[in-house]
């Protein structure tokens, strides 16, 4: 479909709500799910750099990539491996920025402001893209953790 598209819009607000339950499909984590997560979003990455996509649209395209890695590789994934594996968050942190560096290396250009506006949600994600940076995305990591599984709070990204 992204060949065909015309205009993409961000929406700043989050559109639906869910129970998150400690146990379930989504919140299963393994080495084998990250692998594979990772290696098809590195496929999207590349379909999206190919020629079939109008070049209008490819910078604009792998923006919206590099924010979704940071989101789904840097927070979702870290969050579940952290809290549902013996995995270190220290290691598991290491691994994710190297990965991000390697395959979308635009995460640490994301503005604070991807959305067009400032909101929580994206003030949250820049404080996350600059813990990476520093080396210190444990900390946000293990909050969340905290959030969800003590407060019963969690973020949509």
């Amino acid at each position: 479909m992204l060949p065909k598209l015309r205009r993409y819009v961000l929406l700043p607000d989050v559109l639906y709500n869910y129970v998150v339950q400690e146990v379930s499909k989504i919140s299963e984590a393994s080495n084998k799910k990250t692998e594979i997560f990772r290696k098809d979003f590195v496929s999207l990455r590349n379909r999206y750099k190919s020629d079939e996509i109008p070049d209008e649209l490819k910078e604009p395209f792998l923006k919206m990539l590099d924010i979704a890695a940071l989101i789904h590789a840097g927070i979702s994934d870290a969050y579940r491996m952290v809290a549902y594996t013996p995995v270190t968050a220290t290691a598991f942190c290491a691994d994710v920025k190297k990965f991000l560096d390697t395959e979308f290396p635009g995460w640490r250009y994301i503005p604070l402001k991807p959305y067009g506006q400032l909101t929580l949600r994206c003030f949250l994600l820049w404080g996350v893209k600059c813990s990476y940076i520093l080396n210190l995305a444990m900390i946000p990591i293990h909050i969340y953790i905290f959030m969800i599984k003590y407060l019963k709070i969690d973020i949509k990204w």
